[in-house]
C-alpha cells in the first residue's frame, strides 16, 4: 500500500530519517507492535518482522543535514501478514495527525495496490536499498560485519537462503525449489543509512529475478534481504525489461 501525507507547509527530517519512518509504522500497529518489535516472528534463531518499506517521496530541499518536504509525501508499505497490514491502514486513517521529524502530517490517502502478477522470471527495481552481510571475525578475533554487493556470488545464496526462512513462517513448509538467481542490471548505487548508530549498506537499482514465483511472492511482500523492518528491501515489479545504463 502507499500512504500520502499532506504536509503543514514544511517538514524537516534528518537525511538518516529510515529509524523515524520505522517508529511511525510501530506507532500505528496498536495491538501487536510491541510483540512485534520485540520479537517479531522466530525461525530458529532469527527473528523476523516480515515488512518493509519504500524510501520518503516528495518534493524536498536539502538543509544542512536535513530533508525539508513541501507539498505531499508518501512512502509504500508492505507486509506478509494480512492482519498487520489491516491494523495499520485502519490505525493510520483514524488519526488527525501522525509525527514524522519536525511536525505532524495529516493522512491524505491509504492507496491498496492489486497484486502483481507473479511469475519465475522478471524485473524489479528497488523502492529502499537492498543489503545481505556476514558477520565475519578478524584475526584478533572482533567481530566484522561484510556486506555484498550484488555483483558478488555470496548475494544470490544469502538473499536465496532468508527468502527460505521468511517463506517457511508464512506457509508453515519449506520450499524445495531451486535457487533464486539474482543479477544487477545497469549501475547499481550504493547507499550507506545511518540507523541508530549502526552504518548499513545497501544497494538501490534494477535488478532481475529467476526463481520459484511464490518465493518471490514473499520477497515482495515481506522485503527482499536482511533488514527489512529498517527500510530495507522494498521493490516494485516493472513490466518489461528496462533500458538502463
Amino acid at each position: 500500500m502507499t500512504i500520502t501525507f499532506e504536509t503543514p507547509g514544511e517538514v524537516s527530517v534528518p537525511i538518516n530519517y529510515n529509524y523515524f519512518l520505522s517508529s511511525l509504522i510501530y506507532e500505528n500497529l496498536p495491538e501487536s507492535s510491541d510483540h512485534l518489535h520485540e520479537k517479531g516472528f522466530l525461525y530458529e534463531k532469527r527473528n523476523f518482522k516480515l515488512f518493509t518499506f519504500s524510501r520518503l517521496n516528495g518534493q524536498y530541499l536539502m538543509k544542512g543535514r536535513n530533508l525539508v518536504f513541501t507539498g505531499n509525501v508518501n512512502f509504500t508499505f508492505s507486509t506478509a501478514i494480512d492482519s498487520i497490514a489491516k491494523e495499520f491502514a485502519k490505525s493510520i486513517v483514524a488519526k488527525e495527525s501522525v509525527r514524522l521529524g519536525s511536525g505532524g502530517l495529516k493522512t491524505s490517502s491509504v492507496y491498496v495496490h492489486g497484486e502483481p502478477e507473479f511469475s519465475d522470471h522478471l524485473f524489479i527495481r528497488m523502492l529502499s536499498p537492498v543489503t545481505v552481510y556476514s558477520t565475519l571475525f578478524t584475526g584478533e578475533g572482533k567481530k566484522k560485519t561484510y556486506y555484498y554487493s550484488p555483483y558478488e556470488k555470496e548475494f544470490s545464496k544469502l538473499i536465496d537462503s532468508n527468502l527460505r526462512k521468511k517463506y517457511f513462517i508464512v506457509k508453515g513448509k519449506s520450499n524445495d525449489s531451486p535457487s533464486i538467481s539474482i543479477s544487477p542490471i545497469g549501475h547499481q548505487r550504493e547507499v550507506l543509512v545511518n540507523f541508530k548508530g549502526t552504518i548499513i549498506k545497501g544497494w538501490m537499482g534494477v535488478l532481475e529475478l529467476r526463481g520459484d514465483r511464490e518465493m518471490i511472492k514473499i520477497a515482495y511482500d515481506a522485503g527482499l534481504g536482511s533488514k527489512n523492518s529498517e527500510g530495507f528491501g522494498c521493490f516494485e515489479i516493472l513490466e518489461v525489461k528496462p533500458h538502463v545504463a
